[in-house]
């Protein structure tokens, strides 16, 4: 298996698209995550994921950006209110 088959089974394991993301960036920082953890291959990755909880969240907190930009702009809130009142 190879990062393109590893992103399919993202896909289908966690509803998380990673072909939306720029190839090179993203396998360089799944390889790296990989390293990290002392596998060195796609399908012991994939094993371990499915092993450990722990890695799990580990992957996904690694490979997803949690932007709250929605709560922290008042500017939203105005657009919102302006929407509202129309």
């Amino acid at each position: 298996m190879d990062l393109e088959d590893f992103k399919k089974w993202v896909l289908k394991e966690f509803k998380i698209d990673l072909f939306a993301y720029k190839s090179n960036q993203l396998h360089r920082r799944i390889l790296s995550l990989m390293s990290r953890v002392g596998v060195s291959s796609v399908d012991e990755y994939i094993k371990l994921l499915k092993q450990d909880k722990n890695q799990r969240i580990r992957f996904l907190d690694f490979i997803t950006i949690n932007v709250t930009e929605f709560f922290r702009n008042p500017e939203i809130f105005d657009d919102l209110r302006k929407k509202n009142t129309n």
